[in-house]
């Protein structure tokens, strides 16, 4: 069964990206590949029968913006962690 996921489009500091969010049960941040975001596909539908899927596109890929200071893995390491404290999900699983 496809569940249904909701585009938004959120900010971050001064930073606006795109994401799908879907699902219910505990809250699970879902990182895409080197490819990009393709939305959600079976693989995130699935996990959204148990958890609340939070599937963000990249600072920088497709409509999602890029900050200067986004240079390295570690920074964008520290973009996510800005990102779990704003949405209230540092309990959150990441995959």
């Amino acid at each position: 069964m496809a569940i249904s996921f909701e585009e938004q489009t959120i900010k971050i500091g001064d930073t606006s990206i795109k994401m799908f969010k879907g699902g219910s049960g505990d809250p699970l941040l879902l990182l895409h590949g080197a490819s990009g975001n393709r939305g959600p596909l079976q693989y995130a539908n699935a996990l959204a029968e148990n958890y609340t899927v939070y599937l963000p596109t990249h600072p920088g890929f497709g409509d999602s913006e890029k900050p200067d200071w986004i240079q390295s893995v570690a920074d964008m390491a520290s973009f996510y962690t800005w990102f779990q404290h704003e949405l209230d999900l540092e309990e959150s699983r990441v995959i």
